[in-house]
């Protein structure tokens, strides 16, 4: 059967941290193209009740909530076992979400280890605990693929802190160790975006300031830019292990 990117229908998608951000731009646009949307939240229930609820708005949507707690790995294969029962496969997973505590570069004194633990436990182990996971049900899959939301802070010394930045190149790399581990019957890609204009960002407006500044197209990015890229990993057959960055040009300012 032929797949692309307009056209999901009869597929199965998992989106963790799905109820708010990019991952909730990601699993709209994976509804609008025809696939069966699945809510992953680790927090904010009533959140990814509510974004369910829009998703069935679309005509001959799909959709569901689970509970997927990436820092839980039997919370994390729990959650794909109910979706393979519920729709009968697992063929695209996203996995949005993540931590991060803002602490100025320069500020090292402010960093804890408790912070450390937290950031690197839901930032790496959690995408870990995904990636182990959900292997066997993308390989099963004709279209199955995993696509983790990563960071230009991975890949440039910046970011919302540190142990963000560290956490997010240590999951760039995972993610290229198990396109290995993945292929050849599925693939593994990271979307690394900048700035992006999320409620993340409440309350740090000068960070979206100084990206609207610096950005070669002189702005923040919105959530449905980058879900744009994620549908794209999701659909695209000959990528794997890459990591397409989506800022706007930041990184190059």
């Amino acid at each position: 059967m032929s797949w692309s990117a307009c056209n999901l229908a009869g597929k199965t998608a998992l989106v963790i941290g799905g109820n708010s951000g990019i991952g909730r731009a990601a699993a709209e646009a994976l509804s609008n193209v025809g696939a069966s949307v699945i809510i992953g939240y680790g927090h904010r229930e009533s959140e990814a009740y509510a974004v369910s609820q829009q998703l069935q708005l679309v005509p001959g949507a799909s959709t569901a909530i689970v509970s997927c707690n990436v820092a839980d790995i039997d919370d994390v294969k729990s959650a794909l076992a109910t979706v393979h029962a519920k729709f009968g496969s697992v063929d695209i997973v996203v996995n949005a979400a993540g931590i991060t505590e803002f602490v100025p570069i320069m500020d090292l004194n402010a960093i804890t280890v408790d912070m450390w633990n937290r950031i690197l436990h839901t930032n790496v182990i959690g995408a870990w605990n995904v990636g182990q996971s959900a292997r066997s049900y993308l390989q099963d899959s004709e279209v199955g693929n995993l696509v983790f939301v990563g960071s230009i802070a991975g890949l440039t010394p910046s970011g919302s802190s540190i142990p963000y930045a560290v956490s997010k190149a240590a999951l760039h790399h995972l993610a290229k160790l198990l396109a290995k581990a993945y292929s050849p019957r599925a693939r593994v890609n990271v979307v690394a975006p900048g700035t992006i204009d999320t409620p993340w960002m409440e309350g740090h407006e000068e960070m979206i300031a100084a990206s609207r500044a610096n950005a070669l197209l002189k702005r923040a990015g919105q959530p449905s830019e980058v879900a744009d890229a994620i549908l794209f990993l999701a659909t695209t057959r000959y990528a794997t292990g890459s990591v397409l960055v989506v800022d706007g040009g930041l990184s190059l300012g």
